[in-house]
């Protein structure tokens, strides 16, 4: 059986080798399990995986992740973007400076403050490379990404927004 392990050191936030490893090791780990336990593909009715709901995927048309393109594999906002990174602050800042100014009422909902691990992230990707930005079709938070990889037919995705 494969054994995965996802690198947990990051620098910039976005995670070229976790990304493609993760994509593989789900990819290949699922069906070496299926085989080893003689299960067949028809018997599963779901998987469950958790992310936090700011981990972000940009993606194609074809629901394939830009970091698996070749002329992106050296572009940093090609890849997973982590909530905790918090890179993308400078972007959350200006919203809510702007916010503050037109006393948004919406603010109060969120405590006064959004966060960079929201939907900044795209942001920072149209600031800090609007080739992959302009390029992308979707960002999708990871989970999605991982089962759009899986699925062979289109599939319901029971989770919530960004």
């Amino acid at each position: 059986m494969s054994i995965c392990r996802v690198n947990k050191t990051f620098s910039t936030g976005n995670c070229p080798t976790t990304s493609t490893r993760l994509f593989r090791c789900i990819t290949k780990t699922i069906p070496e399990v299926l085989e080893m336990g003689k299960v067949s593909k028809e018997q599963i009715i779901g998987i469950g995986v958790d992310f936090t709901s700011c981990t972000v995927l940009p993606v194609d048309a074809d629901g394939q992740p830009l970091c698996f393109h070749e002329q992106y594999k050296d572009r940093p906002h090609a890849y997973v973007k982590l909530w905790k990174h918090h890179a993308a602050q400078y972007e959350a800042d200006r919203f809510n400076e702007v916010a503050y100014k037109r006393n948004e009422k919406f603010m109060d909902r969120y405590g006064g403050r959004m966060s960079s691990e929201w939907l900044f992230q795209a942001m920072q990707i149209l600031d800090e490379d609007e080739a992959i930005y302009q390029d992308m079709t979707d960002l999708l938070r990871l989970e999605t990404g991982l089962f759009k990889c899986l699925s062979v037919r289109k599939t319901q995705f029971v989770s919530g927004w960004i």
